[in-house]
């Protein structure tokens, strides 16, 4: 969300700036933790922020993974009811899409079978949203931050916000890396930004835990399968992604505290969910797994707006569909700085970015052409997801830096495979001591405290 606003404020002629509480863009918080599914907009309470946003943020992602080169995948969604009871569920959902201005279909045992030949065959009916589909949320997170950066907004990572002081005509931050002063503050902070809100108790953590498969599974469906949402969200999905993995989760349970870790009980839940819609041993193809904290309120519904007598913009409570929404989000708040400061459009907003270089997308005389001028581009560094030296070295020239092994993760996908770093993991780490010229013991896998060498073998 917090990337989101920041691009869409760099089309002003304004002195913009993005705070960073960690070290890297992308590396904590809900961003992480995500499905990555851009939501069809078709159960959330019609009137609300949550159905405005929805519906709104999914054409503007449509636009925004082709211009800023983000991978996506837009087949639809499906639901499913294995009943009477949930056909009628199912029925109530495809009214509610007609009032949120949504296309769906109910669709036939024999239609289902058709678009997911892999399912059980005991489902009843299905709803079809073909208005939906999946991006890389980490790739989306990177491209936006950069393109407002390429738009003259400034960006200071590891700056940790203590306190807010209201001033006569500001809002004085108290930071990690000292004062700074700004005319408006919007709070996009997740859920470590309930500590600004006037009633932080309005704001609760709720833990979801996912699974990853490996890509030997990318085939066995095309599209996020749900069953039917209940009230706390949407429910285990099976979702694809842009990359050949599937995604199975997340669960949701309220916790007491920022706590991301993962256990053996949410995986059978995960597990017997995802049973239930494919008759199928997912175990041995497992390579991890993760979870992850969502900042959720009390209203059921997103918190945009003004603290009451401050010039702070509140964007809290954003759950599931807070990906989707976030670029109707964003300008939302743009609109709510309208009323205080005159903004003026710039006149050579830059709109795109170049693509990188992704020699897993060239054909055999691309590839060869390219090794020809530049040799780093034909070393393979990351077997699983056939990256090469120099797309590496380009991440590491590129803004904002990776700082750690997990930044380049989530910018390139190594480690990421099957092998979990075990073929790449110390070429990477030499050439982060190459680039950056920090000893072997300095480099970190994510954060403090997570060093990976810790000494030298005689």
């Amino acid at each position: 969300v917090g990337s989101n606003i920041f691009r869409e404020l760099s089309k002003y002629e304004l002195r913009l700036a993005l705070i960073e509480k960690e070290e890297d863009i992308c590396s904590f918080g809900s961003t992480i933790a995500n499905t990555g599914i851009i939501h069809g907009g078709y159960d959330p309470t019609p009137g609300s922020l949550k159905a405005k946003l929805n519906v709104l943020g999914k054409d503007i992602w449509k636009d925004l993974v082709e211009k800023l080169n983000i991978p996506s995948q837009f087949n639809g969604v499906l639901v499913l009811a294995y009943n009477e009871n949930e056909e009628k569920i199912l029925n109530d959902l495809f009214i509610n899409s007609q009032k949120n201005s949504v296309e769906l279909e109910i669709l036939s045992k024999e239609k289902i079978k058709n678009l997911e030949p892999n399912l059980r065959d005991d489902y009843t009916k299905g709803l079809f949203c073909l208005d939906a589909g999946i991006i890389d949320p980490f790739i989306a997170t990177f491209n936006l931050v950069k393109n407002g950066y390429e738009n003259c907004g400034d960006v200071t990572l590891d700056c940790e916000i203590f306190d807010l002081i209201n001033e006569k005509d500001s809002i004085k931050l108290i930071t990690k890396r000292g004062d700074l002063e700004t005319k408006i503050f919007v709070n996009a902070l997740g859920f470590f930004g309930k500590k600004f809100l006037e009633d932080e108790n309005l704001i609760f953590p709720r833990r979801g835990q996912y699974l990853v498969t490996d890509k030997n599974l990318k085939n066995l469906v095309s599209r996020p399968i749900f069953g039917i949402p209940t009230e706390i969200g949407k429910g285990i999905t099976i979702s694809p992604t842009p990359h050949g993995n599937l995604l199975l989760g997340p669960t949701s349970h309220k916790v007491s505290f920022y706590d991301t870790s993962s256990n053996l009980k949410e995986k059978e839940e995960i597990l017997e969910k995802v049973n239930k819609y494919i008759d199928f041993d997912f175990n041995p193809y497992i390579i991890r797994d993760f979870a992850g904290v969502r900042a959720s309120s009390k209203t059921k519904d997103f918190i945009i707006g003004y603290e009451d007598g401050k010039n702070i913009v509140q964007v809290q409570g954003i759950d599931s569909p807070g990906l989707t929404s976030a670029p109707a989000i964003a300008k939302m708040v743009a609109g709510l700085i309208k009323e205080k400061i005159n903004l003026i459009e710039k006149k050579n907003f830059k709109d795109y970015l170049e693509p990188n270089i992704k020699i897993n997308d060239l054909d055999k005389n691309e590839t060869d052409n390219l090794i020809q001028k530049n040799n780093n581009y034909g070393e393979i560094i990351c077997r699983c997801e056939f990256v090469s030296k120099g797309e590496i070295i380009d991440a590491l020239n590129s803004f904002p830096k990776p700082v750690n092994l997990d930044g380049l993760k989530r910018r390139l996908r190594v480690s990421s495979g099957r092998c979990g770093g075990s073929f790449c993991t110390i070429r990477i780490i030499k050439i982060l001591n190459e680039y950056y010229g920090l000893d072997f013991t300095e480099i970190k896998k994510k954060g403090n405290k997570s060093n990976l060498v810790y000494g030298e073998i005689e």
